[in-house]
Order: C-alpha cells, then structure tokens, then sequence
C-alpha cells in the first residue's frame, strides 16, 4: 500500500520483458536488407541506335512501375541537300560517301507549300504532309517535323520526317507496337513481351545512352529522348 492505503501497482517485469523484445523484433525488420531503388534514368523513351535491314530498329518506353512498350518499324537518318525546288536525299552507305551521287543512290524530289503543309512529288506520285511542330511555322522552310496525311502513290506506307538544321533527314515508318513487362534487379533488365521467351539483360547508363548486354556478350545501345520522342503522338 501506498502512504494513502492505496494498493500500489507495478508493471509485470514479463510485460517489460515482452514490450522490449516486440520493440526490437520490430526495429530489426525495419533495419532488414532492402532491394535498391530502380535508376530512374531507366525511365522514358529510348530508341536504338543499332539498325538492321531495312534501317529497321525499335524505340524502348520503359514507364514506371513495370510496364514497357516496344515501338516496331524502320528508322532512317540519310543526308540531304536542297537546290530551289528540288530535295534530293542521299542513300549511300555512310562508309561509301566517295562514291558519287546518282539516281541508283539518291531521290531527288520537287517540292512547295500549300499554306503549312508540304506537297512532295517523285516520278510523277505526290505526297502531303502537315507540320507537326512551330519550327519555322512562319515561313516557307522544310525545316521541322511533317507527318504524311494523304499521297498518290498505292505502295508508300505514311512516315514521320524531320528535316534538321544540320542537313539530316530522319524518317521513321512504323509498324506495331508491343506491350509487356520489365523487372529491375541490380544491374539486370528482363523484358518480357508476349508470345516471346523473356530476356535478360546487363544494363549501364553513360550519359543519354543505354547499353543492354545480352549473357552472350551482344550488345544494343539505344539513345535517349527522355519522357517524349519527337514523333510522340503519330508512333502506334
């Protein structure tokens, strides 16, 4: 009893016991070993850099969560040159560029503007294109991204182009798209597309460039656009 006559009450010494080792179960679990958290460069959209026939390659949107989209179809960046009217672009081989320029190796189209689109004409088949950005909206320049809404020619699929600055003509026709699923784990990328076994690779980011290696030593390197593409939009 207290000096009150009160029955004074102590805490069970178990109790304590029990409370203090709950705590530091809990404590432990807390301080457990965790995965690392995935590299966020990882997220955004990537395309090859690596082309195969046909200037065939794919773009790479890695979301987060676990979700990845593969964007199918070809991909060429080919020199041109303007003289007036006529466009011509160069298909050499970028390793046979001394070779000189005829028509087995180049296109040379005639070309105006009709307001803001692009009116392109080959061997007599026309083409129409509508500028997808303001670069140069202002003035009658090819400069900038056109995409093709209408052509008379039966077997041309509609593309993406962009003229650059620097004399570069990317042109991109697309296919499909696939979706699928992507698991992280160090430095390992596993993508997983339907109807396709799953594959692993080794992955390192240097810069804007990311560089998947196969277990056999192949390796694929594919450059980075960030969150958009520049033919965001018109892709599957």
């Amino acid at each position: 009893m207290d000096k009150n006559g009160k029955t004074a009450h102590r805490d069970s010494p178990m109790l304590s016991i029990s409370a203090i080792v709950a705590l530091t179960l809990t404590l432990a679990a807390g301080c457990g070993k965790k995965e690392p958290p995935v590299d966020t460069r990882l997220y955004g959209y990537w395309e090859s850099i690596d082309r195969g026939a046909s200037n065939a390659g794919h773009g790479l949107e890695i979301l987060p969560g676990d979700s990845v989209v593969r964007v199918m179809g070809r991909m060429a960046d080919r020199p041109y040159f303007i003289e007036g009217d006529r466009l011509t672009v160069d298909f050499r081989p970028p390793d046979n560029d001394t070779i000189p320029l005829d028509t087995l190796n180049s296109k040379t189209f005639t070309f105006s503007f009709e307001a803001d689109t692009l009116v392109r004409t080959f061997k007599g088949q026309t083409g129409w294109y509508a500028r997808l950005d303001d670069y140069m909206a202002d003035s009658q320049s090819i400069l900038g991204t056109w995409h093709m809404v209408r052509t008379t020619d039966a077997v041309l699929e509609p593309s993406v182009e962009r003229f650059s600055p620097d004399g570069i003509l990317h042109v991109r026709l697309f296919s499909r798209a696939q979706p699928g699923k992507y698991v992280v784990t160090a430095d390992t990328l596993s993508l997983n597309f339907a109807d396709q076994p799953p594959r692993r690779f080794t992955y390192r980011i240097a810069g804007d460039t990311l560089h998947l290696t196969l277990p056999d030593g192949e390796e694929g390197a594919y450059l980075s656009a960030g969150e958009h593409n520049w033919y965001a939009g018109q892709s599957p």
